[in-house]
């Protein structure tokens, strides 16, 4: 009697649910099915959401680190600007001075002094960013064009010592002699001015012309 229920209970399993080793396949299946499911949903909030993200711990903590730093920079920028300025006070009046038409000084010897001094600003603080920062500046407060700035520069690194600057000509004639690289070519053109008392015009017509 016991036999003929347990092959009973046996025959009823198989109609409900299939043979025993079917069900457990189709139960592993499911929870297969269900796992990828899962992983899959991970993998893409992982991508909307990257370690990298602005929105991660990480991300807010990289962008605060950025912010001081940018800050930092700003203020160190701005200090140095201020200890310039007051270094170089004297010229900055006499640029001045220059600018409004009152002033009794050189302008190409005060331009080769100041230009020094902003080389050798830019030496002390070796930064680019410091560098723009500097000549932006500088511009912004003398009322100096940028490109003006950087010729002033040019005019000291094409005349290294103050004693070969060619005083007897002005500003605008200098501005078209450091266009040349060559020194020679410079020196010969620089002397030709000053002899035949050319314009600036008439300077870079005869440089054009190769003189």
């Amino acid at each position: 009697m016991m036999k003929k229920q347990i092959i009973f209970s046996i025959f009823l399993f198989y109609i409900l649910f299939g043979s025993p080793v079917s069900w457990v396949a189709e139960k592993e299946n499911s929870v297969m099915h269900n796992f990828c499911k899962y992983e899959k949903k991970e993998i893409q909030l992982a991508a909307f959401f990257p370690t990298s993200s602005p929105f991660s711990r990480s991300g807010i903590k990289n962008r605060m680190s950025q912010k001081t730093l940018l800050r930092k920079i700003q203020i160190n920028n701005q200090s140095y600007y201020q200890q310039f300025i007051k270094k170089t006070e004297n010229l900055i009046t006499l640029l001045h001075e220059m600018n409004t038409g009152n002033n009794h000084y050189h302008e190409v010897l005060v331009y080769w002094q100041f230009g020094e001094q902003i080389i050798g600003e830019m030496a002390l603080h070796y930064n680019r960013e410091y560098h723009t920062f500097l000549i932006n500046s500088l511009a912004e407060e003398l009322g100096i064009p940028q490109q003006k700035l950087y010729s002033i520069i040019a005019l000291k690194r094409a005349y290294p010592v103050a004693a070969e600057l060619p005083l007897a000509l002005s500003w605008e004639h200098c501005e078209i002699l450091i266009e040349i690289e060559e020194k020679d070519k410079r020196l010969f053109y620089q002397q030709s001015s000053e002899k035949n008392r050319w314009t600036p015009n008439q300077l870079r017509k005869n440089i054009q012309k190769k003189y």
